[in-house]
């Protein structure tokens, strides 16, 4: 698991990202130290409350793309699990669906042999901490602007 999160961050233009249960609980992450994992777990609960309710409405959401100002969140969905990542605005999507794709399937045997049991967090490279020193860059800007 940590291998697969960690070749998701390889990709150009992801900060990080992390891996739930459809109970909200965090399960396993790939963000720099700049994120809380109780941040981290906030975020599980309410991305897994809003897919919730996207399957009441529209009958399930197998993607999700959320655009912002300053960077982009992307969702994937799985039967018992999702995979959150976030990325910045500029991130390659065909690239990086390839990657979640490649990703999933490399996580399945993990989901159905009940091998992910505990939050695990994944060892950051260099780039990941480039990429949160972009970030704390970007969160600044946007508290200057008014924006946060």
């Amino acid at each position: 698991m940590q291998s697969v999160l960690k070749n998701l961050n390889a990709t150009p233009g992801v900060i990080g990202g992390l891996l739930a249960d459809t109970n909200g609980s965090l399960l396993a992450h790939s963000f720099p130290p700049l994120f809380e994992v109780s941040a981290l777990q906030t975020v599980c609960v309410d991305v897994n409350n809003s897919l919730v309710g996207m399957q009441d409405v529209t009958g399930g959401v197998k993607l999700l793309d959320l655009r912002f100002d300053h960077g982009r969140v992307i969702v994937r969905q799985m039967p018992e699990y999702f995979l959150f990542l976030f990325c910045e605005q500029r991130v390659n999507l065909p690239l990086l669906l390839i990657s979640i794709n490649v990703a999933v399937n490399n996580l399945k045997p993990l989901m159905t042999n009940d091998v992910i049991s505990k939050p695990v967090v994944v060892p950051q490279s260099s780039k990941a901490y480039s990429s949160a020193t972009r970030l704390e860059k970007i969160v600044e800007a946007s508290m200057a602007s008014g924006m946060v």
